[in-house]
């Protein structure tokens, strides 16, 4: 998350909370960059854009595909190509 956060300056990492007031930050905003965890499930449920990176857990198991949803499969790092489909992503939801 903090890698991600220092390539997009207008993002910032959620603070240390409950789950509601994390459904109630992820209800405010514009779309959630998150991995695969639980409150990544919890941001699909408030219906807000959400970009899921996957590092250890199969995203055609835990994934959503439809959109507006972003799945980047992460298991062998996050490189460049992650990059651009991230920032692609972003620009339209924003």
């Amino acid at each position: 998350a903090m890698q991600v956060q220092t390539l997009q300056p207008d993002a910032y990492c959620a603070p240390p909370t409950n789950l509601d007031l994390l459904k109630a930050f992820f209800s405010h905003s514009e779309g959630q960059i998150s991995c695969d965890t639980g409150p990544m499930h919890l941001s699909i449920a408030t219906g807000k854009p959400t970009c899921q990176i996957f590092v250890s857990t199969e995203s055609t198991r835990y994934g959503y595909s439809f959109a507006p949803h972003l799945i980047l499969d992460a298991h062998n790092g996050f490189d460049k190509c992650h990059l651009g489909q991230l920032d692609n992503w972003l620009n339209s939801i924003i």
